[in-house]
């Protein structure tokens, strides 16, 4: 059996504080549900991995870095054996992303974070018991959609109104696997899992100034009903980076208990196929991250100068949201604000890291980036085992990576900063993440 031990601990900060994740300033006034980081340890006696999930919209290199030394400090689990990942919860703490138009960032915060989400994987460390690993698959494809569609005109608009009379179709297909791995005790009952699913986690309505974790915890309370209060669900986001809860059909309307009906849903099928489990039986772990240098994409000078332009003129004006759209108005104003600020700091290469995780024969990919799900699809189609987990967010958390395909000037997560890389990045990640799995297991 392996020795795996999972902890949570919360890190709601303060109200009062900054909420990142729209174009628009907000600061916390309630707490829907508490925030956690939430870790499990996984060992075989001779190697431990951790697997970290923080609910705050992004993560960066330097806080993971931070908190890598810090789990090592105590445990002496090697830094290149940890994955650390956000949740992306749009309703979550002042960990700012670094070209919005509001500062976000308060440094108390910060360094609580760190502490506290590094102290979950020591407190998980020091719980290890033995344990036997099971993967299930399970299925969810009514709660996800794209959001990206092809129009009349011969264009992808972001997030279109809903029932729009030019809407063609999607870009592309969900994911609709809810891959589990699932930890039991000696007399096998689950006490943790690792989960992931691609949808992006902005579903409160009606709810934008109020922390909550959002669909996952909803998730998380449903499942420690069936198994216990001290079962922890350590959730990933899956290849979601064009994928949200936003249907333009209207067949799910969005209500205030959108994020709690799909985390329901997602609990009761995660039950439904954990009693019929593959047991994982070589119980051999490892690890292996690698850093890869990419091309940057930057604004030329004449860009520059249209934006302050831009700005100039409208300084002061009260821009109305009209639609998703990068071309109109509101989104052009915001993009002038983040063109400036990101070629304050704008390299023409980044390093960018990845890991594989292996237990057994489960592989489990830590992407960098939002990551749009055809590089899902394609990984997943190209691993060497069929039991296999995407977590994205890994380490780099605030650029897009779109497929080439939808480098469009009216495709939202296409726009420079919001994706800093050339459009081979996402293709270059997702070929090495494959080789990388292929090393591990051959």
């Amino acid at each position: 059996m392996f020795q795996a031990g999972f902890y949570e601990k919360v890190i709601t900060p303060p109200l009062g504080l900054g909420i990142p994740g729209y174009f628009d300033a907000r600061f916390a006034t309630d707490v829907v549900s508490d925030l956690y980081a939430r870790a499990a340890v996984v060992s075989d006696g001779n190697e431990t991995v951790a697997f970290l999930a923080i609910d705050v919209l992004t993560m960066y290199d330097e806080i993971s870095d931070a908190i890598a030394e810090r789990i090592h400090k105590f445990t002496g689990i090697k830094k290149e054996n940890i994955l650390i990942c956000a949740t992306h919860i749009h309703t979550g703490g002042p960990v700012f992303e670094p070209y919005e138009t509001e500062n976000y960032t308060d440094e108390k915060y910060v360094s609580m974070l760190t502490d506290l989400s590094a102290d979950a994987v020591t407190l998980a460390y020091k719980r290890q018991k033995p344990m036997r690993a099971k993967y299930a698959c399970g299925k969810m494809d009514s709660i996800s959609f794209v959001r990206n569609y092809k129009m009349e005109g011969d264009y992808v608009m972001t997030n279109p109104a809903p029932s729009r009379p030019d809407i063609i179709g999607p870009c592309a297909e969900i994911d609709p696997e809810l891959p589990v791995l699932v930890f039991c005790d000696e007399a096998d009952c689950p006490r943790g899992a690792v989960i992931s699913f691609a949808c992006h986690q902005d579903c409160l309505v009606g709810s934008k100034d109020w922390y909550s974790t959002d669909y996952a915890g909803a998730m998380d309370k449903e499942l420690k009903k069936e198994y216990g209060a001290d079962f922890v669900s350590v959730f990933f986001q899956g290849t979601c980076g064009d994928i949200n809860h936003f249907d333009v059909t209207k067949k799910h309307p969005l209500t205030k208990e959108t994020y709690q009906w799909m985390g329901s849903l997602l609990a009761s099928e995660i039950k439904f196929a954990i009693p019929d489990a593959a047991v994982i039986t070589d119980e051999t772990v490892e690890a292996k991250t690698e850093t890869l240098t990419l091309s940057c994409r930057l604004f030329s000078e004449d860009e520059l100068e249209e934006a302050r332009t831009f700005l100039k003129e409208h300084k002061g004006e009260m821009i109305a949201y009209t639609e998703f759209n990068p071309e109109t108005d509101f989104f052009r104003y915001h993009y002038a604000i983040r063109a400036l600020k990101y070629m304050e700091t704008a390299s023409e290469t980044k390093d960018v890291r990845m890991q594989v995780i292996r237990i057994g024969d489960f592989l489990m990919y830590g992407f960098p980036g939002e990551v749009f799900v055809d590089f899902g699809h394609y990984i997943k189609e190209n691993a060497p085992t069929e039991k296999r987990m995407i977590a994205t967010l890994a380490f780099l958390g605030y650029s897009y990576l779109p497929t080439r395909e939808l480098f469009q000037p009216t495709v939202y997560e296409a726009q420079l900063p919001t994706c800093i890389f050339t459009p081979d990045g996402g293709h270059i990640i997702a070929d090495k993440l494959i080789e990388m799995g292929k090393e591990l297991i051959k």
